[in-house]
């Protein structure tokens, strides 16, 4: 008798081990998906450029976690199959910066009043393809980005003036067989676009076959020296004259009521050369005694990258490109343009003056640059912009440029 009660004993605390056991693993299960799936975030209203703020996102929420992202490698898509996907294609990407100093209300310099705002943005440019005999929803809400160990949330949350005529894509799409649509997704991030952006359905990576092309050609675009290009200094200083960034005076960039310095083409260096130059006016003592109210401060700065098209440059005064099928990709005038157009003839650049003859490229990358920059006070301003097209042939050469700048002081 006494072997039996043992044995019931026994087995009575073999069950509530059991029952403990899967107690823990359901509670540690709870709070691991709980931690997982986070809450949804609402995408702030856009506000007047006035009103900007900055919110940078510093701990995105995680939607899964994958070790190979945190050194910039692409998993095998193969891992992380979501069945009934369109076929999605890169048609182009953009990298945006947008930097303000404003103001909510006229404080002095001596009265905190101001927000420097500074924000960085990735659009990707997709089409998307139905291949299967039934038909696809496609929600916009499930596209993420990822680098590194943050993701980020899409947003309709930036300055319209830097990224123009966007089509965003639906939030609910409804693709039918064999229909291919197209739109654009806009992610505020925390710097400068670079390969190791990974777009993401849901958990899904979408691999882009074009995208490292892209931010290739956007490197080669934004590094270039283009004094090469069209025989000319970066920078005009107040008309007078052309000159390097290293040859400007001190005289030159600390001037009443506003320094007048105006780039003559555009790479990178250029928007660390205005946030550098404004910050110091903005501390100069003496323009803060003569002017009681703070200046307001603007960056704008978008590239676009068109990775992998043949195209051709048709004849006459116009800088016209079109696609292999007929489309119009760019339609600008160039009777007025300042810097100039330059075309590779033979390993050496020749600056054209009169009308463009017709040219073929193929497997090109076709890269636009636009700079835009304010510092004053309403009416007592310096403005300047730069609009900067570059053709980038397969082995990553420049192979045409063409500029146009502008300025003028209020």
């Amino acid at each position: 008798m006494k072997n039996v009660k043992r044995k019931y004993l026994y087995v009575l605390i073999m069950n509530v081990t059991i029952v403990i056991k899967i107690s823990i693993i359901f509670v540690l299960t709870t709070l691991v998906l709980s931690g997982c799936i986070g809450d949804k975030q609402v995408t702030p209203s856009l506000e007047s450029l006035e009103n900007e703020t900055f919110n940078v996102m510093q701990s995105p929420t995680a939607i899964y976690t994958i070790d190979s992202l945190s050194n910039g490698s692409h998993p095998d898509p193969a891992l992380l199959k979501e069945e009934n996907l369109p076929q999605v294609n890169l048609v182009s990407f953009s990298s945006g910066y947008f930097r303000i100093n404003s103001k909510k209300s006229l404080y002095s310099w001596s009265v905190p009043g101001r927000k420097l705002s500074e924000k960085y943005y990735a659009v990707y440019h997709l089409t998307l393809k139905n291949n299967y005999s039934n038909t696809l929803n496609f929600n916009s809400h499930y596209l993420h980005l990822a680098t590194g160990d943050e993701i980020f949330n899409a947003t309709t949350n930036y300055s319209k003036g830097l990224f123009h005529q966007l089509n965003p894509i639906e939030d609910n799409a409804t693709i039918l067989p064999g229909q291919t649509i197209n739109g654009s997704i806009v992610f505020q991030v925390n710097s400068s676009a670079d390969k190791s952006l990974l777009l993401l359905y849901n958990s899904t990576p979408l691999i882009l076959p074009s995208f490292e092309k892209s931010i290739e050609a956007q490197t080669t675009a934004e590094l270039f020296n283009y004094s090469i290009v069209f025989g000319i200094p970066q920078f005009n200083v107040d008309d007078y004259g052309d000159v390097n960034m290293e040859d400007l005076r001190s005289e030159d960039l600390h001037k009443e009521p506003y320094p007048m310095i105006w780039p003559n083409w555009i790479d990178r260096s250029v928007i660390e050369f205005y946030k550098k130059l404004d910050s110091e006016n903005l501390e100069n003592e003496y323009i803060r005694s003569k002017y009681p109210d703070l200046p307001i401060t603007i960056i704008e700065y978008a590239i676009t990258v068109m990775p992998d098209r043949n195209i051709t440059l048709l004849p006459g005064n116009r800088f016209i490109i079109k696609g292999e099928g007929g489309e119009q990709i760019i339609n600008e005038s160039i009777a007025y343009r300042d810097t100039g157009l330059t075309i590779l003839n033979n390993q050496v650049y020749e600056i054209y003056s009169k009308d463009i003859l017709q040219m073929n490229f193929n497997n090109a990358t076709i890269v636009q640059i636009s700079f835009d920059n304010k510092y004053g006070w309403g009416l007592c301003a310096r403005i300047t912009y730069n609009d900067q097209i570059v053709i980038i042939d397969e082995n990553q050469d420049i192979v045409l440029a063409m500029c146009d700048q502008g300025h003028f002081v209020s």
